[in-house]
């Protein structure tokens, strides 16, 4: 039998039916959190601005659970009420029940002052993890294509400067010096005049790496025909 819906608002009270169970300790507290976090904060896009409270009166044995909106405490709710849920996230001896009346604006701090103070309380804010994208990705924008010629790009041998000269000859030569380390560039010969124009780096073998006690026979295998 489903609840009227005037009777369901946006925040529930937890507490206990079991004496020996402290509804408000920290083991309590860390379960309903990861129930959370696994069910409704993935159903559900709870934002930062309004966030899912978790209230934790100690004085008074008592959790309250504050949602966005009533459809997010309806499924809380109704999440408590499937017995599978509650043997396996390990909330048995709890119970769930609906405040008379909804919390205003969604804030605790904003209650009318018309009831008696309450005692100081703990309060954890529970939203969703980030969503990939984001929910301002523009889908509509096309991302640019690569620069081929990127002028940040270290360039050859040639382009670097000694001293303000061009280095033209093999060699070891500081590229920046600092209080925290330098930069040296060890410079080699040039491949050669005999290497044709349309060699590139990929086209020159190379010795291959020790073998690792990991590497199988074949993946040795199709590195040496690489």
């Amino acid at each position: 039998m489903g609840l009227d819906s005037d009777l369901i608002t946006d925040t529930i009270v937890i507490t206990s039916n079991n004496p020996d169970r402290d509804i408000t300790a920290d083991k309590t507290v860390e379960i309903i959190q990861h129930w959370f976090g696994e069910t409704i904060l993935l159903s559900h896009e709870v934002l930062a601005a309004n966030p899912i409270q978790v209230i934790i009166l100690r004085t008074f044995k008592r959790i309250l659970i504050i949602s966005p909106t009533v459809e997010t405490s309806k499924d809380i709710m109704s999440l408590f009420q499937l017995k599978q849920e509650i043997v396996e996230r390990g909330l048995q001896g709890l119970q769930f029940n609906y405040t008379l009346t909804n919390t205003h604006g969604g804030n605790f701090n904003e209650v009318e002052k018309d009831y008696l103070q309450l005692p100081p309380a703990d309060k954890l804010f529970l939203i969703s993890p980030p969503s990939s994208p984001p929910p301002e990705f523009d889908y509509s924008k096309c991302e640019d294509i690569p620069r081929i010629n990127n002028s940040n790009h270290l360039g050859s041998r040639r382009d670097f400067l000694q001293d303000g000269k061009n280095v033209s000859t093999p060699g070891t030569y500081t590229l920046l010096t600092s209080n925290v380390a330098d930069i040296v560039i060890d410079s080699c010969a040039d491949l050669g005049t005999d290497i044709d124009e349309g060699t590139t780096v990929n086209n020159i073998k190379t010795a291959a790496p020790p073998r690792s006690i990991f590497d199988t026979d074949e993946e040795v295998e199709s590195d040496e025909e690489h």
